[in-house]
């Protein structure tokens, strides 16, 4: 037994494990023994061997052991000859872990990487083992890894990952065996994420682009939240600064005050306020603007007199906006001294300016960002205070009024000065020798008023408008003549159709009264008209030949109108009622019977001779139903006619 103790230590010294790569076992070899037959092993996870995990016998000098172990074994093992007899255990040796993590390559500790674009991927390199069948790449922004901001598994050795952003962050692996089992992680290493410069999109290099805002725009990151924008001018002495923001989105909107080249760059801020590099500058070629319109020049206007009230006060000069304009510049000066004015600035399409008193004349143009200018706007005279008149003009609306105290013309009043100008806003009188004068309201154009004949005609036989205005006195005569009777004849002529199957021809014949109610706008009037039609009916059972339908209306109505005056026109509407008589007939037989009517109408008159002629549509409601059928005696008609003043 002393021979087979010394053989099996001998046997333990040489055994070592070894990984079959089909499998993943751990190999356990050792030496021969002579006179042999057998060979018992153990292997525990502690060398004490209290509690083995492997209690074999082999008759070869050799075990495969079908466990990875993920901690440190033990084995031994001793020989048996063919007695039975063993022989003492050989020395105890340890089965180191299997399934270590796979060891980081790459990136190396605190290695830096730049941020370039989007997504952003690093390659991870870690060890590559035989027993493993994947391999996982874990990164955290703690050490310990409490929270994992990205992870992933592959089948290399070599694995990408997105990163999660900037700033500083650890990175492990872990791999997991054949057998499913994954093994505890690596060390971690330190890794820095940094910005990068940033990628410019728009304008493209040495793009020309019109004058204007100019959108800059570049690559933008999700991990980036500003950004910070230079604009500068090239130079000789390395250039000019032109324009510095800090923008939150990829783009940022650039004005340039003037045309020309510019280089602009940008540069990406972190979250801790860090800048980091600009991207290359890009230089844009910012092209002169399109000239500029000539404003439109609003007030004073042409013929304008100013300052009436207040000659100190001062005047204010305005025209309509121009769009895209940065500024303007006016001229104000006499008429034939304008070109030589010097221009005045103003910042919006409206200048107050202390003039002297008298004509003068303006301009105004535009100035766009650039300091180039529009061409000048069309030049308007004006008066500045208050100049004479030597000359009137007076038309009134109509010849020969009634002299009732009621009747009226509308009176156009214009005033001139020495150069034949149109003077307006000054104050005047109108006043008549007869009558009244109503409403003076200055116009586009001059002034309008009312006058109102007086209640009887004066010896004179007419009367005189008299306007005043300061020195000067104009007069025009109006003539007037005794007041008509309030009865009209009149006879309105025109078309009927009941909207359904009978047209025809009408005429009537009324009677009015205007009334003295609401000054004298109020009409009573009886009328009567009639219109006739007929129908061949189709043929009736019993009957060889069709029949001959006739129908003759004779309206008979009360009716009462209310006139608007709108100068030589006169509108008027109003409503009626009564009764058509109607006299229907078809064949042989015929019935005679009255319907009840209503009506609506509304016309337009104007004086001519001594009545008005007009034009008239109504619309008539009634209905009648006899034996010999039915017939609709209302329905619409249009018209015209005339009114006789007795």
């Amino acid at each position: 037994m002393a021979t087979l103790g010394s053989l099996a230590a001998a046997l333990a010294l040489l055994a070592a494990p070894a990984a079959d790569q089909a499998v993943a076992q751990v190999v356990l070899r050792w030496q021969a023994v002579t006179g042999a037959v057998a060979f018992e092993l153990q292997i525990a996870p502690e060398p004490s061997f209290a509690a083995p995990v492997v209690s074999a016998r082999v008759e070869v000098p050799g075990y495969r052991w079908s466990e990875l172990p993920a901690s440190r074994h033990y084995w031994r093992v001793r020989s048996v000859d063919a007695d039975g007899r063993a022989s003492p255990w050989s020395e105890v040796k340890p089965i180191e872990s299997a399934l270590t993590a796979p060891a980081p390559v790459s990136p190396a500790e605190g290695a830096r990487i730049i941020w370039s674009e989007e997504p952003m991927t690093a390659a991870f390199a870690v060890t590559r083992s035989e027993i493993l069948r994947a391999y996982t790449v874990e990164v955290a922004r703690d050490p310990d890894f409490g929270l994992v901001e990205v992870s992933r598994t592959a089948a290399s050795p070599m694995v990408s990952l997105p990163l999660p952003g900037l700033g500083v962050f650890w990175w492990r692996t872990r791999g997991t065996a054949l057998s499913g089992r994954e093994t505890p992680p690596s060390p971690a290493r330190r890794l820095e994420v940094l910005v990068g410069p940033p990628r410019p999109i728009a304008p493209g290099p040495s793009e020309a682009v019109p004058f204007g805002p100019i959108a800059l725009r570049w690559q933008p990151w999700t991990c980036v939240t500003r950004w910070k924008v230079s604009v500068e001018r090239p130079g000789a002495n390395g250039g000019e600064p032109a324009w510095l923001a800090e923008v939150v989105a990829g783009e940022a909107r650039f004005v340039p005050r003037r045309p020309g080249t510019y280089r602009w760059s940008v540069a990406a801020v972190t979250a801790n306020g860090v800048t980091g590099p600009p991207s290359m500058p890009r230089e844009v070629v910012v092209a002169a603007p399109p000239p500029l319109p000539a404003p439109w020049p609003l007030s004073p206007g042409a013929g304008d007199l100013v300052g009436k009230d207040d000659p100190s006060a001062p005047v204010a000069l305005t025209w309509k906006p121009v769009p895209d304009a940065a500024g303007y510049e006016v001229q104000v000066a006499a008429p034939g001294e304008l070109e030589a004015a010097p221009p005045i600035a103003a910042t919006t399409p409206r200048l107050p300016l202390q003039l002297p008193h008298g004509a003068l004349a303006w301009r105004a143009r535009a100035m766009d960002r650039a300091g180039g200018a529009s061409a000048w706007s069309r030049p308007l005279r004006f008066f500045h205070g208050r100049p004479l008149s030597v000359r009137a003009e007076l038309e009134p609306g109509a010849g020969a009024l009634i002299a009732d105290g009621k009747d009226s013309t509308t009176i156009v009043i214009r005033l001139f000065d020495t150069e034949g100008r149109s003077v307006a806003g000054v104050p005047l009188t109108v006043t008549a020798t007869d009558g009244r004068v109503e409403g003076v309201v200055e116009a586009a154009n001059g002034w309008t008023a009312r006058y109102v004949a007086p209640d009887g005609v004066p010896p004179s036989g007419g009367a005189e408008i008299v306007v005043e205005e300061r020195e000067f006195t104009a007069r025009v005569s109006v003539g007037l003549r005794a007041p008509a009777s309030r009865w009209r004849l009149g006879l309105l002529a025109g078309w009927q159709t009941n909207l359904e199957r009978a047209s025809a021809p009408s005429i009537s014949a009324e009677v009015v009264w205007r009334t003295p109610w609401l000054s004298d706008r109020v009409l009573l009037a009886a009328r009567a008209g009639t219109w006739s039609t007929s129908a061949l009916l189709p043929v009736q059972p019993g009957l060889p030949t069709p029949l001959e339908a006739t129908a003759r209306v004779d309206p008979l109505s009360l009716l009462a109108l209310l006139e608007w005056p709108l100068g030589r026109v006169t509108v008027h509407g109003g409503v009626g009622a009564g009764v058509s008589l109607v006299q229907l007939s078809v064949g042989s037989e015929s019935v005679l019977k009255a319907a009840p009517s209503a009506t609506v109408l509304l016309g337009a008159s104007s004086v001519l001779g001594r009545g008005e002629v007009f034009a008239e549509v109504d619309g008539a409601f009634g209905h009648l139903d006899t034996s010999l059928g039915q017939l609709r005696t209302g329905g619409l008609f249009v018209g015209v006619g005339y009114r006789y003043r007795p």
